[in-house]
């Protein structure tokens, strides 16, 4: 590989849900790629290593070791920029743009937005409505702010992970012992997960005197806003309309775009998203915001400097028309991004599969849900003979669905009819 050959570094870049897509974006502009990752996860994507031109083994959640390690290679590769997709990789990803002199966002800005509760506490100076939050170490703490903050619901959750993990929804002081029991042992079993499937992440595991974030609950419906900045400006792209399983723990099962929102109820979403972001001090990449509809006020949720999972990235794809990953290399190679022409002009969606708990006995109909024309991608993580929980978290899902739609309402129905197409026999595990 040339000294001199535009180089893309891609850190934790071995992300089985993006990195073809942002390969062949990225081979497209002629330029070369190094992915660096966990040797775990390089040994489990033998197909990606040949794709690229270098791989190399390293902690993408480790912004230090990254940085060190960048440095050096920068001595002997011109890297026009560097990339990840793995929220556990973003801290790592704008320490090394800094350290590099590449673009990206401050790493101060990175570190805020991820950390919930100060996130929520800069929004609110900034003058964003949010709901009241409090970072707890105790029982006692978090009945103080009950009593402080009387409004009849509160949510529990950790200061830091993802897919609804140990979220509950909490009516009284009382219920306060049974949900940290719950978060904790939540979170301990997610990081098993991971670890277990080889996902070297953050470690989100709880010791017996972890903090937590306390909350009072937010009325209204859920959406995000996908987009992306183009040159130091965010342009949102489409927005998202949510489906949940509702409380306690409010598991995301469904997602379609463009959300059917009134035009002046959209501009106003638009505004707010991207002024946040803006007031945050972010001015690169991808962005993913969740956010609440309370009537036409927008209450906003988590921010992430990354685009949005459960096939967010390609669903704002395909209803946009937008090269999501060849915007931004665009930009790192000082090319005109018109971003302009990427509106909406067809709807999609997703519904994702559970099943009620038990023993799977058999399962029929997926195929006449893969060869239908409305759907664009479908996975099955689910075999005969397996065992299904009840869904707790993101990870308690068992596949999903992508269906097209001239618009987003046929969209939904099709995802919707699919689903109903996959028949699983289940037996049903007595207890006791």
């Amino acid at each position: 590989m040339s000294s001199e050959a535009p180089t893309l570094l891609m850190l934790g870049g071995a992300n089985p849900n993006v990195a073809s897509m942002c390969i062949s974006q990225a081979r497209a502009r002629g330029l070369k790629i190094w992915v660096t990752d966990t040797e775990e996860n390089l040994k489990h994507a033998p197909a990606l290593v040949k794709e690229v031109d270098r791989v190399t083994a390293l902690p993408y959640n480790d912004p230090d070791a990254c940085v060190a390690w960048s440095i050096e290679q920068a001595k002997t590769t011109s890297f026009v920029g560097v990339f990840g997709s793995r929220e556990f990789a973003v801290e790592a990803v704008a320490a090394v743009a800094e350290s590099l002199g590449l673009p990206g966002n401050p790493l101060r800005a990175v570190r805020l937005v991820r950390n919930k509760q100060a996130c929520r506490e800069a929004l609110r100076r900034l003058g964003f409505p949010q709901p009241a939050v409090a970072l707890c170490s105790t029982l006692e703490e978090a009945r103080t702010f009950i009593s402080e903050h009387p409004t009849g619901s509160w949510i529990i959750k950790p200061p830091a992970a993802t897919g609804s993990t140990g979220v509950c929804q909490i009516h009284s002081g009382d219920d306060l012992e049974e949900a940290l029991v719950y978060l904790k042992e939540s979170c301990n079993a997610l990081d098993q997960n991971l670890k277990g499937r080889g996902v070297i992440e953050e470690s989100v595991a709880y010791s017996a005197h972890a903090p937590f974030l306390i909350e009072c609950f937010q009325e209204g419906e859920e959406y995000s806003a996908e987009g992306v900045f183009v040159y130091n400006q965010p342009h949102v792209l489409a927005v998202t309309s949510k489906v949940t399983l509702g409380a306690p723990h409010f598991v995301e099962v469904g997602h379609a775009m463009p959300a059917e929102l009134a035009p002046d109820i959209l501009q106003v979403v638009k505004e707010t998203v991207e002024s946040a972001l803006l007031a945050l001090d972010l001015s690169w990449g991808q962005f993913h915001v969740e956010f609440w509809l309370d009537g036409k006020q927008v209450v906003l949720g988590e921010l992430h400097v990354r685009a949005g999972g459960d096939q967010l990235h390609f669903m704002t794809q395909y209803v946009t028309g937008i090269e999501l990953y060849g915007v931004l290399f665009d930009q790192m190679l000082g090319r005109t991004v018109d971003i302009a022409q990427y509106q909406p002009s067809r709807g999609v969606a997703i519904r994702f599969l559970t099943f009620p708990p038990g023993h799977v006995t058999s399962i029929s109909g997926w195929e006449a849900v893969t060869t239908n024309a409305s759907c664009l991608k479908a996975e099955l993580n689910l075999k005969v003979g397996d065992h299904v929980g009840s869904v707790y978290s993101s990870l308690d899902r068992r596949g999903f669905i992508v269906a097209s739609g001239e618009t987003t309402r046929e969209a939904i129905q099709n995802a919707e009819r699919l689903v109903t197409t996959v028949r699983v026999g289940m037996e049903e595990v007595l207890i006791g």
